[in-house]
């Protein structure tokens, strides 16, 4: 899969020769150094652009476009600002044709789900950001979407906040069965949320090496997933060395 962007007379080649195999019902998160692909490999997976070459295949069937089937989850949560947490939610609901009381009782479940059972009547100003990005979560779920795919959801919180939603994150894959994508830049996030962990290679992206760390959620000082941990920072080492090294070389013409 390769994609190109800019002048179409001098392409800058953003991804190129991408093969990535996300399994059916698995949490994989993806990491990689700055600007290696990842946010366009999201892009191109939610449809929101096309490979120049190459093609995003879901269950066989080609990526042309956006749909409900793909929930997406981006750092702005974008939620509507004139409308209650229970509200928002029940907008995924609306774009099903759900309605009256079940549309409601669905809203509240998706709440409840996402560990926000008393904030239904909460509008996205009374809430800290770590809850609006919940209620962002729940509001994809609402679509009922095959495969869930987050682009650095996490990013710009505090620590303490990243590690609960990390854990609520894992928790719903665990009950919905949902196919997750989770684009990070953070490699301690990356191996205790995936069971498996796709590293990147400096720009133009593919990917290195998908790296099997054990059971999502576990604890990074448990065995296995020290020693993914491990194997994932030294990929990560090789690469970020390498794209430093690119940037000089580019610098000095």
């Amino acid at each position: 899969m390769t994609l190109e962007v800019g002048d179409p007379a001098a392409p800058v080649t953003v991804l190129s020769g991408v093969d990535l195999d996300v399994r059916g019902g698995e949490l994989l998160t993806l990491v990689g150094p700055g600007g290696c692909g990842k946010s366009t490999i999201f892009a191109l997976v939610a449809g929101l652009v096309r490979p120049t070459r190459g093609q995003v295949l879901i269950d066989g069937v080609p990526v042309t476009g956006p749909a409900l089937e793909r929930g997406v989850v981006v750092q702005q949560h974008g939620l509507f600002p004139w409308r209650s947490a229970r509200a928002n939610v029940e907008f995924g609901l609306e774009a099903r044709g759900v309605h009256g009381g079940e549309r409601d009782r669905r809203a509240r479940e998706l709440l409840e789900l996402v560990g926000l059972a008393g904030a239904g009547e909460c509008y996205p100003y009374e809430l800290p950001l770590a809850d609006r990005q919940l209620v962002a979560l729940a509001r994809s779920l609402a679509f009922d979407p095959g495969v869930l795919l987050l682009d650095e959801p996490f990013a710009g919180l505090e620590a303490r906040d990243r590690a609960r939603l990390g854990t609520e994150l894992v928790r719903v894959w665990r009950k919905t069965g949902k196919t997750v994508l989770l684009i990070t830049h953070d490699l301690g996030e990356a191996v205790r949320l995936g069971r498996r962990v796709a590293v990147m290679t400096a720009a133009p992206g593919r990917i290195r090496e998908i790296v099997d760390v054990g059971p999502p959620g576990e604890t990074p000082r448990a065995r296995p997933a020290a020693c993914g941990r491990r194997q994932v920072w030294s990929l990560l080492r090789c690469e970020v060395a390498a794209a430093r090294e690119r940037r000089v070389a580019a610098a000095h013409g």
